[in-house]
Formats: structure tokens, sequence, C-alpha cells
């Protein structure tokens, strides 16, 4: 009996471990809580829990010195920026003392942390001793800092120290060691670029304190040992101070045949060639800064060094750049798949070593870099976006390896999971409807001591998901545009209108009040475009069209519009004639004509068709001059896509005259004959203009003259067929052209007014949901189909085209035209939908500005 019980205990005991081994940790342990509060300080985090009050307070003392530091636009300092107003003040002496104060704290201790801890606070009472007063001597405080050698074998302990030793060496006076110097300190490896502190004060010192002579390559060379001449290291240092563009090719080049000949597949206990993998990380860095460079070498090279690694994440990233930038170059497929390729083995890498690792990225930075530059090379060369096609329509045809949508949500995956881990305020959906969302702008203080290489980083993935999902409904009415915009603009320091970034603060800005205006935030959306773009560059000319067009939807008198936009044409008009037409951007000139579009349309609404219809006359002079006769009209494109081009633009305006003269047919003191021959006349010269792609607009004012009733003809029964068919072929390249499921739906759901209970219901026809971009004159009923099987098959062809462009499309949700139809079907049917359908359409009219606000944005 005794041995059964003892056989039952060694069954229950062992379980219970087993089981034990597998319960989750809720909290992390101290260990595990100090290398994260070191890698969140080196990424320019302010907020630490490291279960060590005294490391905590350090890392805080850190921050505070650099948010004056930076936010100051000190981020390039030297020593005659002592004058800084944030630390040579009150607040620098408070900083000075408190730093003191924890220096008291942390003597007579001894451990590899509280050294970590000293070896800082020296640093900073040597930085803030230097702000606060030049002229003292901080070389014995960064010397005890120097000296202060913590042998500890944790990564981050390392990497922290890489960081503040740089420091240190930098406000060292400048001399020839201090190069040889870096190459001890980083033991001669480029660091991470999740090492933001690191990497920043890596690149001050190659900036402020290396002579220019040493911008050279040989004298470069010359001053450094010669152990280090083949070093990936000195390629990357190089690359920062390249005095033109390629200078130091050949050399990378030299290099990159020693260390290639130099490798060898590892065996099973070995590790890739270290020298090879940080030449790749140094090539990541020069494939991002070129687009062009010798191709057959790097592929060559790349590919040897495929077959002389074991998954390296490295030479992954390397070969999903450098076979972009190839696609860029000639242009061929095959370089496209091989990029993808390689970035879908980058990322199986990542998730493999994310999990070998403790749930902890290697390089996060890098990683969201790679992942942004994938979705920006892979959308650069779709024609969904080209074409506006939101990411989450059935009609986004998804032809490429690279799944957009999954990758789009791995990204915010990513910046979610880089936020949260390192402290960082991100802001959400929720958060964006609070008071013009100030807390964007006090957010911008928790972040402004991110080094501004990584805000860059950051800066393009916001704006990269926000370009994804723009034409998206759900992400426009679930804020989420809002939130990426939001989180974007906070990255901005108070003082800086511009960063290293490649779209300025402005242009985000103006994305963000363009996408309150499509919300209808009217009010919201002139306040922040007045105080934060307007006010600050009064020749922002499409802040200054989407002002009159903001207007145009609250302000019944359309006359403020229309001051708006007569000073801002007669402003850049007098620019382009007085000013050398290449300074001109070719955004200026396409906007000047879209600013004279508005203005037409602004004095039919107020004065009448028949003045508008006089300044057509003037568009096209207007246009004759700021587009003049080119040798090559591609000077004239915008961009890649079909709508971008010349030719498109050049059509559009004709399609706009054809469309206003179908407007004035059957109006007293009107010939309709001469106003038919005109239709026909625009028409002809639209159609005569060549291109390479299908115009939907001109079949769309085809369509709408079949069946434009001028009171001389009848429309025979041919003709509404004729037209519901062109309808459908323009719904088959384009399921949601909203003109066309309009047109579907006035043919079938006249606006009649005899027996028409939902016009009486909006008082008389109180709003005229008559277009003045697209659509005729009121369709009149006509027998079209064969019995009422087929006309009711029809209306079920009709409401389906209306509900799905009601749930897919920004364009066709906040349209008034489309839920009046939609309204009228409901009601014909008695659906319960009839009555928030018509509030709808009330509501919409109200806001809807003279053009769609889409018009503005060039």
């Amino acid at each position: 009996m005794y041995i059964f019980i003892r056989i039952f205990l060694l069954f229950f005991l062992k379980f219970r471990c087993t089981h034990i081994e597998y319960i989750p940790i809720v909290m992390p342990t101290i260990n595990e809580t100090i290398p994260l509060a070191l890698s969140s300080s080196l990424l320019g985090s302010g907020i630490f829990d490291s279960g060590s009050k005294l490391l905590d307070e350090a890392l805080s003392l850190n921050f505070r010195v650099n948010y004056h530091l930076f936010d100051s636009n000190k981020s390039s300092l030297n020593n005659s920026s002592n004058d800084s107003p944030d630390t040579n003040s009150t607040i620098g002496k408070v900083l000075y003392q408190d730093v003191v104060t924890a220096l008291g704290k942390s003597n007579n201790k001894s451990d590899a942390l509280h050294l970590l801890i000293q070896k800082l606070l020296f640093n900073l009472k040597a930085i803030l001793s230097f702000h606060n007063d030049s002229s003292s001597n901080i070389k014995p405080i960064l010397q005890q800092s120097f000296d202060i050698q913590i042998k500890h074998s944790t990564k981050f302990f390392k990497e922290f120290t890489q960081f503040l030793n740089l420091q240190n060496l930098y406000y060292q006076s400048s001399h020839d060691p201090i190069l040889n110097q870096i190459f001890t300190i980083l033991n001669n490896e480029i660091p991470l670029q999740s090492n933001g502190l690191t990497f920043h004060y890596l690149n001050l010192i190659l900036k402020k304190k290396l002579p220019s002579n040493l911008h050279n390559w040989k004298n470069l060379v010359a001053v450094i040992d010669k152990k280090y001449h083949s070093s990936p290291l000195l390629c990357f240092i190089a690359l920062q101070l390249e005095p033109k563009r390629h200078a130091n090719d050949s050399y990378y080049i030299e290099i990159s045949n020693t260390i290639i000949s130099n490798s060898k597949f590892p065996k099973a206990n070995d590790t890739n060639n270290k020298h090879l993998q940080q030449f790749h990380i140094f090539l990541s860095h020069y494939f991002i800064k070129y687009n062009t460079f010798e191709f057959s070498h790097w592929k060559k090279f790349i590919i040897e060094s495929m077959t002389k690694t074991f998954q390296s994440l490295l030479i992954a990233k390397t070969g999903m750049i450098f076979f972009a930038k190839l696609n860029y170059d000639d242009n061929k497929d095959a370089s496209f798949t091989e990029s993808l390729a390689n970035y879908n083995n980058f990322k199986r890498l990542n998730i493999k070593n994310y999990e070998l690792n403790g749930e902890i990225y290697s390089d996060i930075i890098s990683i969201i870099q790679s992942v942004t530059f994938i979705l920006q090379f892979a959308i650069s060369k779709d024609s969904n976006f080209n074409n506006k096609i939101p990411i989450n329509s059935k009609n986004f045809s998804n032809n490429q390896a690279l799944d957009l949508k999954e990758t789009s949500a791995s990204l915010l995956k990513l910046l979610s999971h880089f936020y949260k881990i390192n402290n960082l305020k991100l802001i959400t959906n929720l958060e964006t409807d609070k008071d013009l969302n100030e807390n964007w702008l006090s957010n911008s203080f928790k972040l402004s001591s991110i080094p501004n290489h990584i805000k860059s980083i950051l800066i393009d993935s916001w704006m990269i998901l926000f370009k994804l999902n723009s034409n998206d409904l759900d992400s426009l009415l679930q804020n989420n545009l809002n939130s990426y915009l939001c989180n974007s603009m906070a990255l901005f320091n108070s003082t800086q209108s511009t960063t290293i970034i490649q779209k300025p603060l402005q242009d985000i800005q103006f994305d963000y009040c363009l996408t309150l205006a499509k919300q209808r935030n009217i009010t919201k959306s002139i306040s922040f475009l007045k105080k934060n773009i307007l006010l600050k560059n009064p020749n922002f000319f499409k802040g200054w069209h989407l002002l009159a067009l903001l207007e145009s939807s609250v302000n019944e008198d359309l006359n403020v519009s229309l001051k708006i936009i007569s000073s801002v044409i007669e402003t850049m008009t007098n620019m382009f004639l007085i000013e050398k037409t290449s300074v001109f951007k070719i955004t200026d000139r396409w906007q000047l004509i879209q600013l004279k579009l508005t203005q037409i349309l602004l004095i039919e609404d107020l004065f009448g068709l028949s003045d508008s219809l006089e300044m057509l006359t003037e568009l096209f002079e207007l246009f004759s001059v700021v587009f003049p006769k080119s040798k090559s009209k591609s000077n004239y494109n915008l961009g890649k896509a079909h709508s971008q081009s010349i030719e498109f633009l050049t059509q559009y305006i004709w399609v706009f005259a054809a469309n206003m003269y179908m407007r004035n047919i059957n109006s007293k003191d009107t010939d309709n004959k001469s106003i038919i021959k005109n239709i026909n006349d625009s028409i002809a010269e639209a159609e005569k203009v060549k291109s390479s792609f299908k115009n939907l607009n001109i079949d769309l004012t085809n369509s709408y003259y079949l069946i434009l009733d001028d009171n001389t003809k009848t429309i025979s029964t041919s003709q509404w067929k004729k037209a519901i068919n062109a309808f459908e072929d323009i719904l088959y390249y384009d399921n949601l052209n909203i003109d066309a499921i309009i047109g579907l739906s006035e043919i079938i759901l006249p606006n009649d007014e005899d027996n028409d209970q939902i016009q009486y219901q909006l008082q008389n026809n109180y709003f005229n949901l008559s277009s003045k971009t697209e659509k005729p004159n009121k369709l009149k009923n006509r027998n079209i189909f064969s019995d009422e099987k087929d006309k009711s098959a029809f209306i079920a062809r009709v409401k389906f085209l209306l509900e799905y462009a009601i749930k897919n499309s920004q364009e066709a949700y906040y349209s008034p035209e489309i839920w009046w139809y939609i309204s009228k079907i409901y009601e014909k049917y008695q659906d319960y939908r009839f009555k928030d359908s018509l509030l709808n359409c009330i509501k919409f009219k109200e806001s809807e500005p003279i053009r769609d606000f889409k018009y503005c944005d060039f």
C-alpha cells in the first residue's frame, strides 16, 4: 500500500510541476524590465518601469535633457549652441541639481546596473554644465564617465554603454583619433536603427566634429587604423560624409569583393560571416539613399551572399530593397517578383526570430522600415491606387504576391506593439474627435526626444497606412484615417515646420483637413486649416481652394467662396506671368485650372448659366497659357496614372463644357439647336484628344446625351436601352462609378413632380438634386421595359447598385442623390429604411460643397 501511495504522489507532483511550467507570467521580472527600459530609452521614450527606481529616475532625466535639446532645434548640438533658452535658464539649473542629487544616490555602489546609472548621470552633468556655462571645464566630468567600465555580457547593457560613450565622445574636443575611438566604441559594428540615440550621436559626430577634408575617402582612410580599412562601418561612415553622390562607389565595390571572397557557408556550429552581415547593413542604407548604382555588380554580390549564409535576415532585407530599385531602373517584372520573394523570406525569418528570442524583435525599427518600404514599392506600381480604388473593395484586384490588406494590418500591429512596449502614447480612432485633436499637439511633447531618423521612418509608416486606406469608407467613418494622420503629426516637434522626412508637415495637415471635410466635420476643418496652415503659409494654394469649398458647404452666401477663389486665381496668374514659368510647379498649374472650374460653377450658382458659359472662353485661354504647347506632353503629367496625365485633364475640360451646355438646354432665351451643336462639338473635342486609356467621363457624357430631353424630339426605346447599356458598360470598368449609378436610377426613378410623394415631403422640391458637373435635366419616364417583371428586375438591379455603393464608396455615402434614389425605392416598397435614407439625403445636401473636395487635392 505504501508503495502505491508513493507512486501516486510521484505522478501527482510530476503532473503539477509540468503544469506549472506552462502558466503564463503576467508581469515580467526585473531582469526583463531593465533591458526593456534601456531599449526604450535608446529609442527616445520618457516613461519607464524597470523595477529600479534609481534607473527610472536617471532615464527620465536623460529624456528631459534630450527634450530640451531636441525640441529647441538643438539636435545638431555643438560647442557654440550653449545659447539654448531651455538649457541655460532656470530649467537647465533645475535639471543640473536633479542630476547631482541622483548621482549622490548611486555612489558607493559598484554593481553593473549602478555603474551604468553613474555613467549616464556623469554624461548628463557634463552636458548641462556645458549648456549652462560654456566656459566651464567639463573634461574631468566626461573622463569620470568614460573611465567607468561595465563588465556585463548582456546585449542591452553593451548597447546602452555604446550610446553613452559616443555621447561622451561628442562633447569632447575634436581630434584625429576620434574616428578610431568610434570604431573601438562600436566594436567595429554599424549600430542598429532601433538604438536611436546611438545612431543619432554617431551622425552628429560625423557631421559636426570631423573636418571637411575627411569627407574624401583617401583622407578618411589615412587617419584610421589599417585594420579598419575593409570595415563595413568605414563604408557606412563614408556614405554619411560623401561630398557628392556615388563618390565612393568604386571603394565599396572593392571592399565587397574582399569580404565575399573571405566568406563561406557556415558549418553546423558556426554563424554567418560577421563582416558579410555587417556589409549588408551598410548596403541597406546605401540602397535606401540612392536609386541608381552598379546593378550588375550588386546583383551578383547579393546572390553570392545568399549562397554563403544561412537564413540571413539582413541579406533578405538588402535583396528586397535592391530588386525593388532594380525594377525602377529597367521596369522588369522579374525584379519585382524577386523583391517580394526577399520580403516574404524576411517576414518569415523575423517571425521565427521573434519566437526564439522570447517575443522580442532584434531591430523593430528596421522591420517597420522594411514593411513600409515594400508597401510603398507595391502601391507605386499598382493601378488600384492610381485609380483610387478602396483597398477593401471587391473591385480591388490584387494580382500581386503581396497581400496589401494583410501587410498593412501587420504594419499597424507592429506600430502598435512599438508604441506599447516603449510606453509611447498612441492616438487611437476613439480619441481623434477631441477639440480639433489637440491631443496630437500635446502628444508631440512625449515624442520630441525620438531621434529624427526614427521619426522619419514612423511618419512614413503612418502615412503609407493613410494612403492605403484613404479611399476606404470604413476607415473614414471609424476615424482610422484621422488616427494615422494625428500619430504622424505628433512626431513633428512643435518648433519644426519640416523634418528630414519626404512629406512636409503642412501636406500632412492638409490631408487631415481634407479628411475632416470628407467626414463633413466642416467647422473643425475650417478652424484647423486657417490656424495651422494658411496663417503660416499664405501661398499654400490648395489650402485656399479647400477653404472655398468648405465655405460653400456651410455658408449660404457663396460670395465668400467666390471672393476666395477669385483672389487666389489672380495671385497665381500674376505669379505665373511675372515669375519664370519654370518656377511654377506642375501641381500649381493643375490647381489653377481646377480653381477656374470652381469659379465657373460658383458664378453659375450665383448669377446663372448664361454668365458662367461666357467664362468658358477664359478657361480655355488660361489653359493654353498655363500649358503651352510642348514637344513632350508628359512634361505636364502629375504622375503615372491615367487620371494624372495632361490628356485626361484636357478631356475633362471639354466634358465639363459639354455638361454645362446640357444643363442649359430648354432654358429661356436660348436656341436649343446651337446648344446641341456646342454639346456635340465639346464631346468631339474630348474624343479627339489622343490617349492610351479609356476615359469614362466621355462615356458618361455620351450616355446622358443619349437621353437628353430637349423638347424637340422623342427619345426612342432603343435610345433608352442604349443608354442603359452604356451606363452598365461604365460600371463594368468601375462598379462604384456614382454618376453611372445615378444615371440608371434616373431612368427608372425619374424626378417627376406630379405624383411624387417624397418630393412633397422635401417641401416642394426645396432641394435641387441636379449635379453641376455631370448630369443633364430631369428625365421623363418612358416605356422602356417589356412588362412589369422586366421593370421590377431592373429596379432590383438599381437597388443593389445603390446599396452596394453606400456600403463601399465614400463618394456614394456622402452623396445626397444616392440617398434620394434609394429612399424612393424604399418608399415604393414600404421599407422601414425609407425615413433614415431621406434624413441622410437632407443632411448631406445641407453640407454639400459646390464641387467635390477631391478637386482641390493636387
